[in-house]
């Protein structure tokens, strides 16, 4: 096996020295301060972020503080303008309630008195039907017409019984 020959030996070493070095060098002074930036840049892009995110969440919990106040106000003051349109209705209500209730005393005190003017109407009409009536009886039965005066005290008795 040729590696493993000592006449090879000393130029294996150097060039693995060499080969080593160079790469060596190379990682040393182009990949690991590249790699190295790289991280840099991550981690200040990552503190960054987080710090936006921290800010951003934040400012989201004062706005959410503010809607809830914003809607807590809003509530109330649906309560209040809600109780204000109740008593207004109960208002209406209770003096619509009224007017109605004074149109119908009106109208029952209008109509009890067309009723008691018709019954005396109608028992003037009446009486004088009675009257009439009584005297043509009277007339054709005794052949005889029977006096105002006797007429008006009989129907008075027949009234008060």
């Amino acid at each position: 096996m040729p590696q493993f020959a000592t006449a090879t030996f000393l130029p294996q070493i150097f060039w693995l020295a060499c080969l080593f070095g160079g790469l060596y060098l190379l990682v040393k002074l182009w990949v690991f301060p590249t790699m190295q930036s790289l991280f840099q840049r991550r981690d200040d892009k990552l503190k960054t972020t987080l710090a936006e995110a921290e800010s951003l969440k934040n400012d989201l919990q004062h706005i959410e503080e503010k809607i809830e106040s914003h809607l807590l106000q809003a509530k109330k003051q649906a309560q209040h303008i809600l109780k204000e349109a109740m008593i207004d209705i109960e208002e209406k209500q209770h003096q619509k309630e009224a007017q109605f209730m004074t149109e119908i005393d009106e109208k029952m005190h209008q109509l009890e008195q067309d009723i008691k003017k018709d019954t005396k109407g109608f028992e003037q009409k009446a009486e004088l039907l009675v009257k009439a009536l009584v005297q043509t009886i009277f007339k054709r039965l005794v052949e005889e017409e029977v006096s105002d005066s006797l007429l008006q005290n009989t129907l008075e008795k027949v009234k008060k019984q």
